[in-house]
């Protein structure tokens, strides 16, 4: 007897496949239908498991996807490995275009491989069909052209040498914070940071600025910084809660260390007592 050859499309073997002589027909095609059954129901448990997993581990880029400026409103995003529920991976650059001029936008990567682009930094639910997101980046768009990008790819945990193990967060107050180095590119004005920007212990800020600009950044209880105005213009940003009463002021190509006291933004870098030399001593 020859083999049966399930069709691409429909795997179920079709009654009336010349292969299998009438007498076994429909014990043969029973048989082979309740194993592929049995196969897929086997397989979506697995992708199951392994999407609960993710969920608790966190979606995280494993190598590349660097985005750069584009022609017009666009960027482009180099190859690139990473687990969104499952693992997203492209062998190739892409162009990703329909960014909002004159704003702020945000570039998530999906489940399934697609982008989703957004204003308002509010992650895309899995409504859409096209499963769970992760924000990749944050694009400032003039009224024609990209003006700056912020990297906010969070690293993915297991992504580690062999024999090295990354802590990959710290939990306290119900605020996750990971160990890495955040950019953060702010638009011409007073800007409050989304939960997907201050979840890194180091906060670089960039973008032209013509006013000194004021943080707000999460009223938690410990919650420490290390924060960088890289943003030219020479002029100041101004570090606060929702509901302040000071401010800490940094000043432009200026990094230190602050942190909250459960109302207010403090200094933890000394004003005075501390050097910095290119010299060794």
């Amino acid at each position: 007897m020859s083999y049966v050859t399930q069709t691409p499309v429909d795997p179920v073997v079709a009654a009336a496949d010349p292969s299998v002589t009438s007498g076994l027909a429909s014990a043969f095609r029973g048989k082979i239908n309740t194993a592929y059954s049995d196969l897929m129901t086997r397989l979506k448990l697995i992708m199951a498991a392994v999407e609960n997993i993710g969920t608790q581990v966190g979606a995280g880029a494993i190598s590349g996807g660097a985005v750069t400026a584009g022609s017009g409103l666009s960027v482009s995003v180099a190859t690139l490995k990473a687990f969104v529920g499952s693992v997203v991976e492209f062998n190739a650059s892409q162009t990703v275009g329909g960014f909002t001029g004159s704003a702020t936008n945000y570039l998530y990567l999906r489940q399934d491989g697609t982008w989703t682009i957004n204003t308002t930094g509010t992650a895309p639910g899995t409504g859409d069909g096209h499963g769970l997101s992760l924000l990749w980046a944050t694009v400032v768009c003039g009224a024609s052209t990209v003006t700056s990008i912020g990297d906010t790819r969070r690293l993915y945990p297991f992504d580690a040498p062999s024999g090295v193990t990354y802590i990959s967060k710290l939990q306290g107050n119900g605020a996750a914070m990971t160990f890495k180095r955040r950019a953060i590119a702010l638009s011409d004005a007073d800007t409050t940071l989304l939960a997907s920007q201050y979840d890194a212990t180091i906060l670089e800020f960039t973008g032209a600025l013509t006013a000194d600009r004021f943080i707000t950044m999460p009223t938690t209880d410990g919650a420490a910084f290390m924060v960088r105005n890289k943003t030219s213009g020479a002029h100041k940003l101004k570090f606060v809660t929702a509901s302040y009463s000071q401010y800490i002021s940094v000043d432009s190509n200026l990094a230190v260390w602050i942190y909250c006291d459960g109302a207010d933004y403090q200094s933890g870098t000394p004003t005075s007592g501390l050097t910095i030399s290119a010299t060794p001593p």
